[in-house]
């Protein structure tokens, strides 16, 4: 769930027993690998001294959070929010966005594909696939990839689904596609790619 809504970290508590001591612990856990970044713990003497055993944790952990977040931060980098329940086939996703971004194209092409390996539905891994071909100037490849995206549409959320209408219409209908970007980018004004494409 953490990976799955881009969380920078999971808080997990635990209080337990421990040689007659109630031991209140928090963990702050890195979620895309599983690793503690930081921990604090406090000891109740009875039941009635839990409370206070948590909240000393509490403050502990808060005055450290921003430290222990910038750790998970500098480690890895976010996924992508895109339509997948297959949480590899996003991290071949989100690091596909990285390399391109980057401008290693022979990489992120290969773990776009790695991305459709994982989840033959994943329309939006087809559809970057089909711009990767685009900018290269591969009609038959974009089509070919536009083709798979539009068989999955439906596991696109309304939003992807627009980006995609407008991506298709690109190769033949001008007018269609600057209509379904403007759109895209009056319905979601945070989509940087709308005004990216209209504007192309």
């Amino acid at each position: 769930l953490a990976l799955r809504e881009g969380a920078s970290a999971v808080i997990l508590p635990t209080v337990a027993e421990v040689g007659g001591v109630i031991r209140v612990s928090l963990e702050v856990i890195d979620p895309r690998s599983g690793v503690t970044v930081y921990s604090e713990s406090s000891d109740a003497r009875d039941a009635r001294a839990v409370l206070a055993a948590l909240d000393t944790t509490t403050r502990r952990v808060r005055g450290q959070l921003g430290e222990a977040l910038a750790a998970v931060d500098a480690r890895s980098g976010r996924l992508e929010k895109v339509t997948t329940d297959n949480l590899e086939a996003r991290r071949a996703f989100s690091l596909a966005q990285k390399a391109r971004y980057e401008s290693r194209l022979a990489d992120a092409e290969a773990l776009l594909e790695q991305a459709v390996r994982l989840d033959p539905d994943f329309a939006m891994a087809h559809l970057r696939l089909a711009f990767m071909r685009y900018v290269q100037s591969d009609a038959e490849g974009t089509t070919r990839w536009l083709r798979l995206a539009q068989e999955h549409r439906d596991h696109l959320t309304e939003r992807e689904a627009l980006f995609l209408d407008g991506a298709a219409a690109t190769l033949d209908d001008p007018a269609q596609a600057l209509a379904k970007f403007r759109i895209l980018g009056a319905l979601y004004p945070d989509e940087y790619r709308a005004y990216y494409n209209f504007a192309y």
